[in-house]
């Protein structure tokens, strides 16, 4: 509740209330969750923003291992990376190199 009333700035991406960022994480902690069967490993691939902050939110609420790629590398490292994290789920913000599609 009292969460509510503070804003707090997470990243260059904009500005979330605690409350705000528990809700975003928490739907896509479920949207996770109901994506795979197994309990695997989530990749999340995006910016230092509040989709960020979201995102690994998100992962730890949903129970699993997260795995976090910068945006801002090499798509082949990118690439080398989800191929050795053996991902099962990856979340990126639109960043996502062509060949990780």
């Amino acid at each position: 509740q009292r969460a509510d009333r503070f804003d707090h700035r997470i990243g260059a991406g904009g500005r979330l209330t605690y409350a705000q960022l528990h809700a975003r994480a928490r739907a896509l902690a479920r949207r996770i969750v109901d994506a795979e069967e197994r309990r695997g490993r989530v990749a999340v691939l995006c910016g230092l923003d509040t989709e960020r902050a979201v995102a690994v939110m998100g992962v730890l609420l949903s129970g699993r291992v997260l795995v976090t790629l910068d945006a801002s590398y090499p798509d082949s490292w990118t690439r080398s990376l989800l191929e050795h994290c053996d991902a099962a789920v990856l979340a990126a913000n639109g960043s996502c190199p062509e060949s990780c599609k």
